[in-house]
């Protein structure tokens, strides 16, 4: 039998091996009988035989040589329908003991080649015994070519022969379906492990997943996720409903978001615009339960040539828009600072001047064009001297009163007070000022005059000091007092120095 044959696990391979078989049959009964006819000069019916062990044989070397195997299993089943049939013809007609053997045509057929082409050969051979019944009518008596002396044994081998056919076949077809199975139970338990390993894979890969900062989703073009999103994203917007869309999902958290996603990504489906500049179109950052969210859209291409769909990374930029202001911050401490050190009466009239024109806007005065001007002045005053977070806070302030048109609401006045009230409190802490910004009566000063009034805190021991809005380590060896020394300035100087 061909390596192939033995070794492969296809429908193909299966139906080899029982062709192998037949073949074999086919080849050594035609063999023996033929040569059992031959001895008792029974040359018709010999020949019958013999083309059943040519037919055998032919299809063992197509076999070996690799051959169309429906071409092999016709050429078996016709090899052994012609032997039959020869053969009874020779030896009696209807009352042949070879008749029994038509079956082998219609089985090795449908066994092979299936129940279409069985059922061919069935009524081929029906057709023949029918043929034989109405040659028998107009026949005076059996025809047959066996020696009267020898009929008994003849009938006796015949039979024998049949029934070492028939169970040489059965086992060959149990013997086929036995090596099926056993290779079919190979091939479960290979398909278990590579099911286990692929699961094993796929827990590693989704532990992976769930423990990466960013939170992952696979989407398809229609907007559904593919599968469930990561562990992270979930526990930012919750779990997600079935057959929920991307947008409908990010939309729970932040309305606006989800209302742009779902345009620009109709867009993106419809394929009008570049891949690129689609992409570009959907929104890149939002806020949600107080965090700040960074998305990113990955491609995902089918045979590298079709998009199919688009993994979401999804990412909590928060801590790093933190660090990025307190850094912006601390830059700002020092711009103050070095302004101050080169020009302290320019820093002390700015603070003034701002304090000044925060009043007038916490107190609610002047008209529309008034108030406009006023924090027109106060953005850029603060970007001239470095405090570009609240020029900044301030420009998006003057974006508000040209859209709404009128005077600042009392929640804006309050907003600009708690802003200019922050900022103080920074500069307080490495700006002295010798007059209060704030002209008030002869009250006592709140808490907030006094800290921004009288930054130096009283030290009698000399000792090592950290001021924060500095980032710098100095020592003090005076003892400081709410009235500043006349060299103030110089000793900042020589601070910035060291």
């Amino acid at each position: 039998m061909p390596r192939t044959c033995s070794e492969d696990d296809s429908e193909p391979a299966r139906i080899a091996r029982l062709l192998f078989y037949y073949a074999n049959i086919a080849f050594f009964a035609g063999l023996l009988y033929a040569g059992m006819y031959l001895a008792l000069n029974m040359q018709l019916t010999a020949a019958g035989a013999g083309s059943a062990c040519i037919g055998g044989a032919i299809a063992l070397w197509m076999l070996y040589r690799g051959g169309n195997w429906i071409t092999i299993a016709n050429i078996i089943v016709a090899s052994a329908f012609i032997a039959v049939s020869t053969v009874a013809l020779a030896t009696g007609n209807l009352h042949s003991p070879v008749l029994g053997w038509m079956f082998a045509a219609p089985m090795m057929a449908v066994s092979t080649l299936g129940r279409k082409t069985g059922l061919v050969w069935l009524g081929i051979t029906l057709v023949f015994l029918y043929f034989v019944y109405r040659m028998h009518e107009h026949t005076a008596g059996p025809l047959s070519e066996v020696p009267e002396s020898f009929s008994a044994e003849y009938i006796a081998l015949v039979q024998g022969g049949l029934i070492i056919s028939i169970f040489t076949i059965v086992w060959s077809f149990d013997s086929v379906q036995q090596t099926t199975v056993g290779k079919l139970r190979v091939a479960k338990r290979v398909a278990e492990q590579a099911l286990q390993d692929a699961k094993q894979t796929h827990d590693d890969a989704l532990l992976v997943l769930n423990n990466v900062a960013e939170g992952l989703g696979m989407v398809s073009l229609e907007g559904n996720f593919v599968g469930e999103p990561s562990q992270r994203f979930q526990s930012w917007f919750g779990p997600i409903m079935h057959g929920e869309t991307i947008w409908e999902y990010i939309g729970k958290s932040n309305s606006v978001t989800g209302d742009l996603m779902e345009l620009n990504w109709q867009q993106l489906r419809c394929d009008w615009m570049p891949l690129e500049m689609g992409l570009d179109q959907l929104p890149n950052r939002f806020e949600a339960k107080g965090l700040v969210f960074d998305l990113k859209y990955q491609p995902v291409f089918l045979n590298n040539q079709q998009l199919s769909q688009l993994l979401v990374i999804c990412t909590d930029i928060s801590a790093e828009l933190d660090a990025e202001h307190a850094n912006e911050l601390q830059h700002e401490q020092m711009a103050i600072f070095t302004r101050f050190v080169r020009d302290p009466k320019s820093v002390r009239g700015f603070l003034s001047e701002s304090q000044r024109l925060v009043d007038l806007l916490e107190n609610g005065h002047g008209s529309f064009a008034e108030q406009k001007r006023w924090i027109h002045t106060l953005k850029g005053n603060f970007g001239i001297f470095g405090l570009r977070s609240f020029a900044q806070w301030l420009h998006r302030l003057e974006d508000q009163l040209a859209d709404q048109r009128k005077v600042c609401a009392p929640v804006q006045c309050e907003a600009i007070a708690a802003q200019w009230e922050s900022v103080r409190d920074r500069l307080s802490m490495i700006i002295p000022d010798e007059k209060p910004i704030r002209q008030r009566s002869t009250s006592p000063k709140s808490p907030r005059q006094s800290r921004w009034q009288n930054p130096v805190c009283e030290s009698t021991t000399s000792s090592i000091k950290w001021n924060v809005g500095l980032g710098i380590v100095f020592r003090n060896d005076w003892n400081c007092s709410p009235n500043v020394p006349n060299d103030w300035p110089n000793v900042w100087k020589n601070l910035a120095c060291r």
